[in-house]
């Protein structure tokens, strides 16, 4: 839901109480937090990729325990997203937000995987 709406909400950060209103700038606040979105997507992925294998081959534990990291992150950036009232403080909910979605999307097939195999 975050994903589709976050120009919409930057727009509605920076046109709160700012009499200087610019669309231009506020295309820049939008691209901006979709820019750290997708790069945190992309680190989410990664890191995710990095602690599933470090808790299986390490820890002994299934992958799946890493499930539990991901409904936290979410929580955080939604808290997070709750208490930002300026658009310059955006970027950390994205950034959270991108995280989240990064490990979700990073781990679930491998999980796939892990517990139904490849069917080949």
């Amino acid at each position: 839901m975050y994903i589709n709406n976050v120009g919409s909400i930057a727009q509605a950060l920076f046109a709160h109480d700012n009499p200087a209103y610019n669309d231009a700038e506020s295309s820049t606040w939008q691209a901006a937090q979709v820019s750290v979105l997708s790069l945190m997507n992309c680190l989410g992925r990664v890191l995710i990729g990095i602690v599933a294998d470090a808790a299986k081959s390490r820890m002994h534990v299934p992958r799946s325990f890493c499930l539990l990291l991901v409904p936290i992150l979410f929580g955080l950036a939604n808290l997070l997203l709750m208490m930002i009232d300026d658009v310059q403080h955006l970027w950390t909910a994205s950034g959270f937000i991108g995280l989240a979605y990064g490990c979700w999307f990073g781990l679930l097939p491998t999980i796939v995987i892990e517990w139904f195999g490849l069917g080949v």
